[in-house]
């Protein structure tokens, strides 16, 4: 390794920095008038129109644009400097052995990566939901990771492509269970239901909510279910609105959510 550093710096004159500046331009200009290309949406621009997947493919060429002009221009600048690039390339075998050993989760993620966008399981724009809490939209899929906006809140959330299966695609409608008191009559408890259902269907996130009937009868309560077909990408904001409506129509009707209750026998 040593002598590699020799090599440069003995070989390295004016010339050659000048003409490595100028290799350094070109590419870097090269990688943006391609970039900008493939990114344009207006036909005016570069005649190139793309919808979601062609988004998604868009950004996967310019993942991969990107690091085979980074490495083209790397071996440019030492071949204009002198360096025997032949015998840099014939003497990594070792360093990529142990290179490799270390971005085996970089290799997972680019494999993973390329599956993900060749399969179409996501692609930019599509909404995702990564937990109970948290619902995102696809704005960019890269070779290494996938970055999600956050509906909540604008925030961007970037996950390892190796780690992808943690989102999934966000359906158009989720189920609801309203518990009821035993105490209750049915008659009484679907009315409160098909209040709640009317007033979910007046929120602007909420496309249609209906009323299923008695899905379980459960351990301190009746489980009332209803489905609910959300604007896309609304699923989180119509779910906590819909909670909020089960409670204030409880409140209006003088019946209170059941608990978990545990009864305790002490023999004497």
């Amino acid at each position: 390794m040593e002598n590699f550093f020799q090599q440069i710096s003995s070989q390295i004159d004016a010339t050659s920095i000048i003409n490595s500046i100028i290799i350094v331009i070109v590419n870097f200009s090269i990688y943006t008038i391609i970039a900008r290309a493939i990114r344009s949406k207006r036909k005016d621009d570069y005649k190139l129109s793309v919808g979601s997947k062609g988004r998604t493919y868009a950004n996967l060429v310019v993942s991969i644009l990107r690091y085979v002009i980074t490495i083209l221009t790397v071996l440019i600048i030492l071949k204009i400097n002198h360096v025997d690039v032949s015998a840099i390339l014939a003497s990594v075998g070792v360093v990529s052995v142990i290179v490799g050993l270390a971005l085996q989760d970089a290799l997972k993620d680019i494999i993973r990566g390329a599956t993900l966008i060749g399969d179409g399981y996501f692609r930019v724009g599509d909404y995702v939901t990564l937990d109970d809490n948290t619902e995102g939209r696809v704005v960019v899929i890269g070779l290494k990771t996938t970055r999600i906006m956050n509906t909540a809140d604008g925030s961007i959330i970037s996950i390892a492509n190796r780690n992808i299966e943690k989102a999934k695609v966000a359906g158009d409608h989720f189920l609801l269970d309203i518990p009821l008191s035993y105490s209750l009559k049915v008659s009484r408890a679907e009315a409160i239901v098909d209040e709640i259902v009317k007033k979910a269907n007046e929120l602007d996130t909420v496309r249609e909510c209906k009323y299923l009937g008695v899905h379980e009868l459960g351990s301190s309560s009746i489980l009332y279910r209803i489905r609910v077909d959300q604007v896309v990408g609304k699923k989180i904001v119509a779910k906590r609105a819909i909670n909020k409506i089960i409670l204030e129509t409880c409140e209006s009707h003088r019946t209170s959510i059941p608990y978990n209750q545990l009864d305790v026998h002490m023999d004497k």
